[in-house]
């Protein structure tokens, strides 16, 4: 046999389907949904893991621009800044 492999492999799906029942008409739409479902949840989930790296983004932001003023003002040693700005992390 000289086909492609692409060309057996659809054969053998043929043959399957017809001889053994294996796909039903059915089959197509439950996996349409189903694709559909998960690519609507991987949407989902990389959008809030975006929103979740910007606020942390920002959150790193406003306790480094804040930490100069309250280091002054509380005189605060580096451990206790340590445990302001892990703190701030850990909300």
């Amino acid at each position: 046999m000289n086909s492609s492999p692409r060309a057996q492999v659809q054969a053998h799906a043929d043959e399957a389907q017809t001889n053994y029942g294996v796909f039903k008409e059915n089959d197509s739409s439950k996996d349409l949904k189903r694709i559909h479902r998960v690519k609507r949840n991987m949407k989902f989930l990389a959008y809030m893991a975006g929103i979740g790296g910007f606020l942390f983004g920002y959150d790193t932001g406003v306790i480094s621009g804040a930490m100069l003023p309250l280091r002054d003002y509380f005189e605060l040693s580096f451990q206790q800044e340590e445990i302001v700005v892990s703190s701030t992390v850990l909300s």
